[in-house]
């Protein structure tokens, strides 16, 4: 009659397994939403830069034509895509400013507003009705 030995707790043969599945478990867990938000996101602009390289008539999508650097040429070429893109650089620069202008405004609203809040809290406990006054 043979018997089998017993084996320590911590050495079984399962252990590996159950620690890489300990560790992979959460990504099993996110890897639908994030293959859902790659596919959102990369599809859109896989088939934006191959429009880029095509001929594309809105009214007919379907005869398109490959033409190449075609397209940039025109584009660089255009004096009305610089404007645009001088006045969409001005855009985003100036509501950048704006928006950490109006943020910091805010902040230093909020400060001197707790700090007005906290004072009155502190007068209205020492000078409250049947209140001795504070000495602090």
């Amino acid at each position: 009659m043979t018997m089998a030995l017993p084996t320590s707790p911590g050495k079984g043969r399962g252990r590996p397994f159950k620690r890489f599945h300990w560790l992979i478990e959460p990504y099993l867990y996110l890897s639908p939403a994030i293959i859902l938000i790659a596919l959102v996101m990369l599809v859109p602009l896989v088939v934006g830069i191959s429009y880029a390289f095509q001929s594309i008539s809105l009214l007919n999508p379907f005869e398109t034509g490959w033409v190449g650097f075609a397209n940039f040429e025109k584009l660089w070429a255009d004096r009305l895509f610089w404007k645009a893109l001088t006045n969409t650089f001005w855009w985003t620069l100036g509501s950048l400013f704006f928006q950490f202008f109006s943020a910091s405004v805010w902040r230093y609203c909020s400060i001197v507003l707790l700090q007005v809040v906290a004072w009155c809290r502190h007068w209205c406990s020492c000078h409250g009705p049947c209140r001795p006054s504070c000495q602090a």
